[in-house]
């Protein structure tokens, strides 16, 4: 009886000395993940604010080095996501990431937003709409040939799969793109706080979605597609992430308009109210940190789907690249969309 109990004492100590050990992994990597993140968004403050503080920096080479870090980054999550779709040999690879490329390059049918890299190709001279629709039928042809040579089980389902996710991280970086860098003015159109806002939100929600989830979670929001996940955690993340947009961009919006999110647009919309501009940020955080925790159920969804369960192994105890953006890729394709509007 004494060796059982032993055992199981054995045994919970193990399990204690092993999640402190995934803490500590998970911990340290997230810490470099936010190293990146800063160093990325870097790019973009030197790009689009260099002129205002008179900084004597070249905001032509800053400009690239933001766009090639989203290249980077781009090529990393489709090689990934092609990969669980059951495109794995190198021949077809490769090619799916060059047409992803292109498709983040062309503007997405019209030029909404002007920026140094559309400015040096001269793109406004010779880009038209249909450049872009042949591009994506294309795009759409070749995967379905690919995947006649793949062993996927559901190869069709997965063509389109991969079709649909790879416009999702496309615009999505594009969003991230023309808010880096877009210039209004000589300065900055959208602002890097934008992508710090919309960053804080999602990274907030998701931490409290679990905090709150592990917490208090009874009811299952997704049991099929996440199990993990908890209404009570959703709504208490959603919480967290909305007080969090609402702290960062409500004193700017008020004092110091430069310096907060989408202020060109927020601006225009105090101009008609002043409390109408404090409820879009709400409503504008509210609709982040929902888009969020709807982008990480999608992509788990998708993992579900090819029976995965991270697309890769490359970050310590996080999984993917694409594991880790999923949300924020999902936010920014919506934003893009919102931009196009606006």
């Amino acid at each position: 009886m004494q060796k059982t109990h032993n055992k199981e004492e054995v045994k919970t100590i193990n399990t204690s000395q092993n999640k402190l050990k995934d803490l500590k992994t998970r911990v340290i990597t997230s810490v470099f993940i936010v190293i990146f993140v800063c160093f990325y968004i870097m790019f973009s403050v030197l790009s689009t604010e260099a002129g205002k503080f008179g900084w004597e920096i070249n905001p032509r080479i800053t400009s690239y080095m933001f766009y090639g870090l989203g290249v980077l980054l781009i090529i990393a999550i489709i090689y990934e996501l092609a990969k669980s779709l059951g495109y794995k040999k190198v021949w077809m690879q490769i090619p799916i990431i060059i047409f992803v490329l292109t498709l983040f390059y062309f503007p997405f049918f019209t030029i909404i937003n002007k920026n140094i890299i559309y400015d040096d190709a001269k793109v406004d001279e010779w880009f038209g709409w249909w450049f872009t629709l042949a591009i994506l039928f294309a795009y759409l042809f070749m995967i379905c040939i690919f995947s006649l040579f793949t062993k996927a089980k559901h190869a069709k389902i997965n063509a389109l799969l991969l079709f649909a996710y790879s416009l999702v991280i496309i615009l999505g970086f594009k969003a991230f793109s023309e808010i880096g860098l877009t210039m209004f003015d000589n300065g900055a159109k959208y602002g890097f706080i934008t992508l710090i806002w919309i960053w804080a939100i999602v990274i907030f929600s998701d931490t409290f979605a679990y905090l709150g989830g592990s917490k208090f979670g009874k009811t299952k929001l997704a049991p099929s597609i996440s199990p993990k996940k908890s209404l009570e955690g959703a709504l208490i993340g959603t919480a967290f992430g909305t007080v969090t947009g609402i702290l960062i961009a409500i004193f700017p919006f008020y004092f110091a308009p430069e310096f907060g999110p989408f202020y060109i647009d927020f601006q225009s919309v105090k101009n008609l109210s002043m409390a109408a501009g404090g409820i879009l940020i709400a409503l504008f955080s509210i609709l982040i940190s929902i888009l969020g925790q709807i982008g990480d159920l999608m992509f788990s969804w998708l993992k579900r789907f090819v029976d995965i369960k991270d697309f890769s192994s490359v970050i310590p105890a996080h999984g993917g690249i694409l594991d880790r953006l999923d949300s924020f890729v999902f936010v920014f394709f919506f934003i893009f969309i919102i931009i196009q509007i606006i």
